[in-house]
């Protein structure tokens, strides 16, 4: 009995790259790992596949993860990003890391969620982090590297947006708001950019129970008042100096808020000292995603 006819495909949300698109994605990696190491950063490599718990470990939600048990029983999946496996180099090989450790990490991840446009389930990441150094030197660090990097790939237009998570932290409790809800409002205020301000203040002051026809997401029930905290927070804006005026002006002397409005003065005067184009950076406060 002959075999079935099989059809050559590939499946939803990964794709081939034929020699043309090879090569011009590999100049595009040769141009940003030449950037990284002019920096001084060493390259790192790991595993595609990890211990499950590795990845999960810390996550509340792991629905995109590609996972699987293998031949002796152990469950294992793919890397979703770079961060985590270095968090498990740095936890794992402990003193023979040095510190600073300086890293980049070019390679494949894997995401099991349904393609979108523009979006896939096998794509690269290009990551460059410090490890070791506790102040804002080292953001500083790596956001001129971002910036000569977009910069090295011939960009024209691109521009860096910078926020700072103690301020998110600070802005939240300046307005009263349980601590405890702290990452549900900072998701469901990543969500202005897509839903637009006047259904985010739903989602942040409807009752649990008084859900939006359409959106996957449960309302907050905050406070009015709390709401209206928190937009004054987010529609701040203007250049970079004008952002630090008047985040001094909205947080006075509320203690919470200083570290982050001095870092931020920290990235501000390095990147004007370094002759970053203005039009290439900026602080957006309504930056929460990934924070």
């Amino acid at each position: 009995m002959a075999k079935p006819e099989i059809k050559p495909r590939t499946l939803p949300g990964f794709q081939d790259f034929l020699p043309a698109r090879a090569s011009g994605r590999q100049r595009m990696l040769d141009t940003i790992r030449r950037v990284y190491e002019l920096h001084g950063f060493a390259p790192l490599d790991t595993p595609a596949l990890e211990y499950e718990e590795v990845l999960t470990g810390q996550l509340e939600s792991d629905k995109e993860i590609f996972r699987f048990r293998d031949q002796d029983d152990r469950h294992v999946a793919l890397r979703f990003d770079l961060t985590v496996p270095l968090a498990r180099v740095v936890g794992e090989h402990g003193q023979d890391v040095p510190r600073p450790f300086r890293r980049y990490h070019m390679a494949k991840v894997w995401r099991e969620d349904k393609p979108k446009p523009g979006r896939f389930r096998e794509f690269m990441q290009c990551d460059v982090d410090i490890v070791g150094v506790p102040s804002v030197q080292g953001d500083i660090e790596i956001l001129s590297v971002m910036l000569e990097t977009l910069s090295a790939l011939g960009l024209q237009r691109f521009q860096v947006r910078i926020n700072h998570r103690q301020l998110l932290t600070a802005m939240i409790e300046r307005a009263g708001v349980d601590a405890a809800l702290t990452d549900d409002v900072l998701r469901t205020l990543d969500k202005i950019e897509r839903l637009g301000w006047d259904t985010v203040v739903k989602l942040l002051s409807n009752a649990p129970a008084d859900k939006l026809e359409g959106i996957d997401a449960i309302p907050l029930g905050l406070a009015r008042e709390s709401v209206e905290q928190l937009r004054g927070f987010i529609e701040i804006g203007g250049d970079p100096a004008q952002v630090l005026e008047s985040l001094r002006a909205y947080f006075g002397d509320f203690a919470g808020a200083q570290r982050g409005i001095d870092d931020l003065q920290a990235i501000h005067d390095a990147l004007v000292d370094q002759g970053v184009p203005a039009e290439t950076w900026r602080f957006d406060l309504s930056i929460a995603r990934g924070l």
